[in-house]
């Protein structure tokens, strides 16, 4: 009986053996295979932090390039409203001391037309004192809404032109 009891224990410390085997090849199983996966993934992350790194160079050059453009734009801007606001002083200054606009179709003293202007003149006015209301002036009121809705038209013209040209830049740089 000896004999089968070295046969069975023999064969107990097989399947021990053989358990513990198994146990020890699925380990080295597992660990390859988790080796290879955080291979993979390392891999993916290098692309991926390269993939990255050039495109943020890529938002960074368009950044400065639309940076650029704004600066640009912004002395472009400046200029126009400086030229603007030259033309609004000149036409001021063309308005002269009372501050009033000629309009420029209007009869003018002096041009050899004078029967032309009596005949525009009605007789009872004939002895108005305002020699300007028949010389082609505007009201001083008239005069200064005029040049407020000049001034108005201008800078919303000159928005929406600087506007325009600024998206046109900006799209023109966002599709490259």
């Amino acid at each position: 009986m000896t004999s089968i009891a070295i046969k069975l224990l023999a064969f107990m410390l097989f399947l021990v053996g053989l358990y513990f085997g198994e146990r020890h090849i699925e380990n080295l199983g597992y660990t390859r295979a988790k080796n290879e996966d955080a291979a993979q993934i390392n891999e993916q992350k290098a692309k991926s932090a390269n993939e990255l790194a050039k495109l943020e160079s890529q938002v960074k050059a368009k950044e400065e390039s639309l940076n650029a453009l704004k600066n640009q734009q912004e002395k472009e801007d400046l200029t126009h409203v400086q030229n603007i606001a030259t033309l609004h002083d000149n036409l001021r200054s063309l308005a002269g001391t009372t501050g009033r606009l000629r309009d420029p179709k209007a009869i003018r003293r002096g041009d050899g037309s004078a029967s032309a202007t009596s005949a525009t003149t009605s007789p009872t006015s004939a002895s108005a004192t305002d020699s300007t209301e028949t010389s082609g002036l505007f009201s001083a009121e008239f005069s200064q809404l005029l040049l407020q809705r000049l001034q108005e038209a201008d800078a919303i013209n000159a928005a929406y032109i600087s506007c325009r040209s600024y998206s046109f830049s900006v799209s023109g740089q966002v599709e490259n």
